[in-house]
Order: C-alpha cells, then structure tokens, then sequence
C-alpha cells in the first residue's frame, strides 16, 4: 500500500514537471529565425543610408502543448497581458492583443545615439495552440545630452537623425555604427526578456 501511495505521487510529480516544460519555441517555417529584422539599409543617392524597407521587428512563436484549445491560449495570453499592463487590449475576434511597452535606453558612454525614451507595441496573436509575441512600432525621443567637445552634432534636427520618430531612422547616418550595433544589443535584449516571461507565463498553468 505503501508503495502503491509513493508511486502515485510519484507520478503526479512527474506530470507536474512535464507541464513545466510543455511551451516549446515552435520552429515556425515563416520565420526562419526566431528574432529578425527588416532589410539592411542601401545608400541613397547622396550617400547616405536611406531607411529600411522594413521596420524594425522581433517576433518569437510558442507552441503550448499542455492547453487543449485556442481559447484556452489565449485566455492564458489576455491574463498575462492585463498583468502586464493595464493598458492592454483584446480583440478577441482576431485573437489578437496589444499592450504598450515603454523603457529608457542609456548607452555606456556619451555617444551620438544618446539617452532615448523608447516605446512601441507589443502584439500577442494566438492560432491554434501557437501562440507568437511580437515586439514592433519601435518608436524613440532623443533627450541629447550637453556634450561641448561633440559639437552641434547632437543636437535636434541634424542630418543623423530628428529628434524624434520611428528608430529606424537612427539606423541612417553611416557615422553611428557602432552606435547602432549597441541599440539593437538593447532592443533585442529587452524582447528577449519579454518574451521569455511570457513562456513562463504560458508553463505555469
């Protein structure tokens, strides 16, 4: 009797530990990389970096195995969405949400890509038992700092880039690569964060 006891909760055990690790990143044929962004930026006529084609985006698909319905997903989703941000909103009828996702973004040294305030949207869309987050509409304000040796170079307005707008025109001026290099670093890390928590959001049930 004994035995029959411990193997049973044994066996719980274990089922609980597989439902731990039942959301699994989905290697979605679409999206041949789980983090991506849009066309690299070709020369202008002038010579300078003309914008991208395409905006700055980062998705990652889940697939949850241990929920039985769409529904099911995607009320999981809404409940980390309204944790989340209380400005999230459903549109249950394209199984879709978006919430707003704001940040401060401070490089390790003055830079010409500065101090930003960043914000941008955050999509979750459900199909099946997929479910993919998606970090877009990247927009930035440049809060330049007073930098005497750098000259006018920074200030508002200038040929690299308005003070503020979508970021992918910080991804323009051929004199910031470096730069560049450390805001997408600080983009990506930023989704990856979110979009970890919200796998560990999806285990948990």
């Amino acid at each position: 009797m004994k035995y029959l006891i411990a193997t049973l909760v044994a066996g719980i055990f274990s089922c609980r530990c597989l439902a731990q690790i039942d959301v699994e990143l989905l290697p979605v044929s679409e999206l041949r990389k789980a983090v991506f962004y849009g066309r690299s930026a070709g020369k202008a006529a002038t010579g300078e970096l003309s914008i991208p084609h395409k905006s700055l985006v980062f998705r990652r698909v889940f697939l949850v195995t241990n929920a039985n319905s769409e529904q099911e997903v995607f009320d999981r989703a809404l409940d980390y969405a309204l944790v989340v941000s209380l400005d999230a909103q459903a549109f249950p009828e394209q199984n879709r949400i978006e919430l707003p996702l704001s940040w401060d973004y401070e490089p390790a040294s003055a830079q010409c890509i500065e101090q930003l305030q960043l914000e941008g949207t955050v999509r979750i869309e459900v199909k099946n038992r997929k479910t993919r987050i998606s970090l877009l509409q990247i927009n930035y304000k440049h809060q330049y700092l007073k930098n005497e040796w750098r000259g006018p170079v920074l200030r508002a307005g200038t040929i690299c880039a308005p003070e503020a707008g979508p970021v992918e025109l910080l991804y323009r001026c051929a004199a910031c690569r470096n730069d560049q290099k450390e805001l997408k670093r600080n983009l990506r890390s930023r989704f990856d964060a979110l979009a970890t928590k919200y796998q560990d959001w999806l285990r948990s049930y």
